[in-house]
């Protein structure tokens, strides 16, 4: 059950970035969530309760297109924010005080 909600979004996520089914199964994506756990779940937390409010929504037919359209937006923020740029900036260059 833990699986299914705090590491399958994030590896969907990363699926629909790199179209590829390798990309379902790179767990080091898990690696940059285990260091910036206290923000992943506050995130998948957020992305509950997101749903929860457009699933009230849909019973006056308004949060039906928006529980489609934002199913997964707060994690594709958290992937956006932690891992593309871990990948873009591996590592922060040295400065040299002179």
């Amino acid at each position: 059950m833990l699986l299914a909600l705090f590491v399958i979004p994030i590896l969907a996520v990363n699926f629909f970035r790199k179209q590829t089914i390798e990309s379902f199964f790179e767990f080091d994506v898990l690696k940059v969530v285990k260091d910036n756990l206290g923000d992943y779940v506050v995130t998948v937390l957020k992305q509950y309760v997101l749903s929860i409010v457009f699933l009230i929504f849909s019973i006056v037919l308004i949060g039906i297109q928006a529980l489609f359209f934002t199913n997964s937006i707060l994690i594709a923020n958290f992937y956006g924010n932690y891992i593309e740029q871990k990948q873009l900036w591996p590592s922060r260059p040295s400065r040299k005080i002179s």
